[in-house]
């Protein structure tokens, strides 16, 4: 049976691949096995390196090593004076946008008791003769390498004004002209 076009009829019993040859050779079974346990370890090594990604970040894991060392030492750890600190002094927002750092312009302190009392003198200048209603600054850091929390982080501070409501204050105790400088493999850890 033949169609007009002179191309022989076909039916459709017969499967369009009934042509090829059947695939079994034994270097094409194991070639396949290969592709697959390939496919297999690339998956299971992907999975692997996430969870360990996942791992070091749970556990504080980076590239900064920490400092067993700092300390953030709380007002109430040196003795700080209740401030009478206005709902308005609120930092609207965090994150802030600037970060200031400045020197009290004080004596430097090197150890925790010097620093502890050269806190107390900079609160009570604040708050006596300059009337203001804290210690002016956020964090300082004495030269004891600690931090002493001055305001916090929600109240502003009161070292440059037009500043105080998007920046924290960051202030070195002491005067920074009269520091020696450090060379840098001190700090490396």
């Amino acid at each position: 049976d033949e169609l007009s076009t002179g191309q022989p009829e076909l039916d459709e019993r017969q499967p369009l691949l009934s042509n090829l040859p059947a695939i079994t050779c034994k270097k094409c079974s194991i070639n396949a096995f290969l592709v697959l346990l390939l496919v297999v370890l690339l998956f299971g090594g992907l999975g692997i390196a996430i969870w360990l990604a996942i791992l070091s970040n749970t556990k504080g894991g980076g590239n900064i090593a920490p400092d067993k060392n700092f300390a953030l030492v709380k007002r109430s750890s040196w003795g700080a004076r209740t401030a009478d600190l206005p709902s308005e002094l609120l930092i609207p927002h965090t994150p802030v946008d600037y970060v200031i750092i400045i020197h009290t312009d004080t004596t430097i302190c090197n150890t925790s008791a010097s620093c502890v009392n050269q806190m107390k003198v900079l609160q009570n200048h604040s708050m006596d003769n300059k009337h203001l209603s804290d210690i002016p600054y956020n964090f300082l850091i004495g030269g004891d390498g600690n931090v002493y929390e001055g305001r916090g982080f929600k109240i502003q501070g009161a070292f440059v004004p037009k500043w105080n409501i998007k920046s924290f204050g960051l202030a070195f105790i002491g005067k920074t002209l009269n520091v020696k400088t450090v060379s840098r493999k001190s700090y490396d850890y």
